[in-house]
């Protein structure tokens, strides 16, 4: 009797170095997402009560999809105009497309700042884009300003820039841009939580 051995494992066919780049790229691209859309809606109640799973799938695909549009503009760097801006367009974007769905009808700026912010910083921390002009601003960078804060409830701009104006004149104080700033406030936060 013959024995035949499986190999272990059996690549399908061959992928070349440009196809195994790609790939990984896509994963890390997908988990960043992933994290951004979790760390964006934090603890808040973004929709309202009856959406269907399917429904809150479509809506986290269509985030998704518009902050991968929306990196392109920052692989050079722009101007806290710009960036505001952007913020505005993609929290009145998501509103026009899903108000139906959202918990009083609207998308909240906090959670758009902090959604476009977070994903900055992952694409950034990657070497994917150009550093950020605004860090993404929640309860631990808030309480570390002494600001109250709170980017699941608020829906103002005013109250934004009044955080971003907080984080530089503490950012000038180090030396650094609100970027760095945050980078070394949030990683110092960490690793105290793990002593």
């Amino acid at each position: 009797m013959c024995e035949h051995r499986v190999p272990f494992f059996v690549y399908p066919r061959y992928m070349d170095l440009a196809e195994i780049q790609k790939s990984k790229g896509q994963f890390l691209l997908d988990e960043v997402l992933l994290l951004t859309v979790l760390g964006g809606f934090g603890r808040s109640s973004v929709y309202k009560k009856g959406v269907n799973e399917e429904q809150k799938l479509l809506f986290r695909k269509f985030l998704k999809r518009e902050l991968v549009i929306l990196e392109e503009k920052y692989h050079l760097k722009i101007s806290d105009t710009e960036h505001l801006k952007n913020i505005r367009k993609f929290k009145n974007s998501v509103t026009n497309e899903f108000s139906y769905m959202l918990e009083e009808d609207k998308f909240r700026y906090g959670i758009a700042q902090k959604l476009i912010n977070l994903f900055l910083k992952y694409r950034w921390s990657l070497d994917l884009i150009s550093e950020p002009p605004h860090c993404p601003f929640d309860s631990v960078i808030a309480k570390k300003l002494g600001s109250s804060y709170k980017f699941t409830k608020s829906d103002s701009e005013k109250e934004y820039l009044t955080i971003v104006n907080m984080a530089e004149i503490e950012s000038k104080k180090s030396g650094h841009s609100i970027s760095i700033w945050e980078m070394e406030t949030f990683n110092g936060r960490l690793s105290a939580d793990l002593v």
